[in-house]
């Protein structure tokens, strides 16, 4: 075998193993988040893109982690981002106070409430 083709056969072998390698990660990793979108009332959406094609699709961060299925086709980095606004969207605040005054005759005091 001569020096060439030890290198022309080692060079398809790399090759070969590049786009094994690519596959692999195609195949792990079918999701990725292309823009994070917030809304005026504070929510937020994210804009998903399938992986290996030019498609992409809008959805919640929350309805994305309750999904398992789909959490595992996103990177690692990609599930902290997921994780991270499906959690800011639960620790906002329901309510919000109106008044708050105490009451004599029942001896408590009384708040007035208005959903957010």
């Amino acid at each position: 075998m001569t020096q060439q083709s030890k290198l022309a056969s080692v060079s398809t072998y790399f090759i070969e193993l590049l786009k094994q390698y690519k596959k692999t990660q195609q195949a792990t990793n079918a999701y990725r988040i292309v823009e994070i979108k917030e809304k005026s009332n504070g929510s937020c959406e994210l804009v998903i893109q399938i992986i290996g094609k030019n498609v992409t699709f809008k959805s919640k961060p929350e309805k994305i982690a309750a999904d398992d299925n789909m959490l595992e086709n996103f990177s690692r980095q990609d599930v902290r981002t997921i994780t991270y606004f499906a959690t800011q969207e639960i620790k906002k605040t329901k309510y919000k106070i109106l008044i708050h005054e105490f009451c004599s005759a029942f001896n408590k005091m009384i708040f007035f409430t208005q959903k957010t």
